[in-house]
């Protein structure tokens, strides 16, 4: 594992806990300040028992888990493997298949990896830092003065897995890509999930490659797909909505409404789809991210961030608590439509699974250098003694993103499933 990073200033060298420095330049009133930060927690906790909460206050005991009858007294993880196979329509054979495959794939990275060995063996570190085997020169993925500022992982020079943990963490969006892509053919929103399941795809191998390779073009397709996963199933809840309304409040013929809010959805999801797609284009010709990170909290407190071309902006207490409250947001959106629309939570044990995820991930997450730093795990393996497989592999496990792929796949994945589960209450 190599020590390619650098501090980024005297002032806030890398590693640094930013949130004290965000907290004593911010001019707001301390009390207000505690108040965003309580709150931000208090609904970050909140998710975590939120569907049994919703199901009790709302009065909706909807009993989708057990007419499926998904194992009651079994482990966590069985009850939620049994879930998908139900939901999905899933058979046990092609679910191992699945399983193979992503794994195999990412098992093939790590053989290269150990096959193609370490490139700087009879060269100067700075010679390496030119160096990048075994990444095609054309791709400049000697320029790295981004991707330190968002991710703490170590650089591994002249190595093919630049990052492993940030690399080989994005196997379970592969793995959810598949899942979906076998499953969207079954649904009656087929042709929208299957561009969802193309744009799962599209995260897995571009977030692969930004990580393994650190070649600054990619970056704009991870973050482009990564916005398009993000977004879809809060329009997919808002497209069931909108069947359940013309239905049972307009009276619409429940097989005109479903046909009426599918094309919606498409039409919907590909217009973001593209939309997104040229605004990353034209940020990618501005070459937005291919110097400094415009947007981290490091890049606020020095004065020379650059948020969607607005010029500098400060970073706030109330910032960070937005950053963080994401979930909260995310969740809230579909958990209203369930309740005071479609009139069912589907799935709890795939809503349970989608929130906990979401806050683990999300979360820890915060303290990557993109925006508070100081994550203390990686601090202790990355620090600079004597490299080794033993370290690597920790710094790996603990790296805030790696974090953020392993649990978001599985967000993605068991957020679908619970969608599944409330499409089959709507189209009763």
């Amino acid at each position: 594992m190599g020590h390619g990073d650098t501090a980024d200033s005297e002032k806030y060298p890398f590693g640094r806990f930013l949130g004290y420095e965000i907290w004593k330049r911010d001019p707001t009133s301390p009390w207000i300040k505690t108040l965003w930060v309580a709150l931000t927690v208090t609904g970050l906790l909140y998710m975590i028992f939120s569907v049994t909460i919703v199901s009790y206050f709302s009065g909706i005991t909807d009993t989708w888990d057990r007419h499926h009858e998904l194992p009651e007294n079994n482990h966590p993880v069985v009850a939620m493997l049994a879930l998908v196979l139900a939901t999905l329509g899933l058979s046990i054979f092609r679910a191992h298949i699945i399983v193979c495959v992503s794994f195999g794939v990412y098992g093939l990275l790590i053989l290269t990896d150990v096959l193609l060995g370490n490139a700087q063996d009879g060269y100067k570190k700075t010679d390496v830092q030119r160096k990048t085997h075994p990444w095609p020169e054309s791709w400049t993925t000697e320029n790295i003065t981004c991707y330190n500022e968002m991710f703490c992982e170590p650089t591994r020079w002249g190595r093919f897995l630049r990052r492993p943990g940030n690399t080989l963490s994005n196997v379970t969006y592969l793995l959810s890509s598949l899942c979906i892509f076998d499953s969207s053919l079954r649904s009656a929103y087929w042709m929208s999930d299957l561009v969802f399941a193309v744009m799962l795809l599209v995260l897995a191998v571009f977030s692969t490659l930004w990580h393994a390779s650190n070649a600054p073009w990619s970056q704009y397709v991870d973050i482009w797909s990564m916005d398009c996963c993000i977004l879809y199933l809060i329009i997919r809840y808002g497209c069931l909505a909108s069947q359940t309304v013309l239905t049972t409040l307009l009276g619409t013929e429940s097989s005109i409404s479903q046909q009426l809010s599918t094309s919606a959805c498409v039409l919907i999801y590909s217009t973001i789809v593209v939309g997104l797609g040229k605004s990353y284009s034209y940020k990618y010709q501005k070459r937005w991210l291919h110097g400094n990170c415009p947007f981290s909290g490091r890049a606020r407190l020095l004065g020379r961030s650059n948020f969607r071309g607005r010029g500098q902006e400060n970073v706030h207490v109330v910032t960070v608590c937005a950053f963080a409250a994401l979930p909260v947001i995310y969740t809230g959106i579909p958990t209203i439509i369930q309740v005071l629309v479609i009139g069912s939570v589907g799935s709890t044990v795939a809503a349970m699974w989608a929130f906990r995820t979401l806050v683990l991930g999300w979360t820890y997450r915060l303290f990557d250098r993109w925006l508070l730093d100081g994550c203390v795990p990686m601090n202790y393996f990355a620090s600079g003694r004597q490299p080794s497989w033993f370290r690597t592999f920790c710094a790996a496990i603990v790296s805030p993103t790696a974090v953020l792929h392993f649990f978001t796949g599985l967000t993605l994945l068991t957020g679908y499933v619970h969608c599944r589960s409330v499409e089959e209450f709507v189209s009763i």
